[in-house]
């Protein structure tokens, strides 16, 4: 029972570790407010975010920026169709090398994420 639950959590790290390696950039809306969490997203782009955000109002959504064969592609959770849209739009008239990766400014909440991941580990240490 104890490899099973090893060999779940080793492959849910690998996953996510390899996830990460793809990500050029995490867009989070929590409450209205937009925050870059990863990456550095062109400054127009998060514009555009904050503008689809406000009709219909958004209270929680990510968006993702993520390599692929065709250059960047996204992942939207939380956005109706029609805002998913006006990103896609707004994204493919920017430059493929606007979109960087590279870490966000060091905030409150990404020291929390990292802080609930410490505390993670050392409830399976037990």
């Amino acid at each position: 029972m104890h490899v099973l639950v090893i060999a779940i959590v080793i492959a849910v790290i690998a996953y996510v570790i390899w996830d990460r390696g793809n990500q050029l950039f995490t867009i989070e809306v929590v409450d209205g407010n937009v925050e870059v969490t990863s990456g550095q997203p062109p400054v127009r782009f998060v514009q555009t975010v904050r503008e689809v955000i406000r009709f219909p109002k958004v209270s929680r959504a990510s968006i993702k920026g993520v390599k692929a064969s065709d250059g960047v592609s996204l992942r939207c959770t939380g956005l109706e169709e029609g805002q998913i849209q006006r990103l896609r739009n707004v994204y493919r008239m920017l430059p493929q090398s606007a979109f960087r990766s590279g870490e966000a400014p060091v905030n409150e909440r990404n020291f929390w994420k990292l802080f609930n991941l410490v505390w993670l580990i050392n409830l399976f240490r037990r």
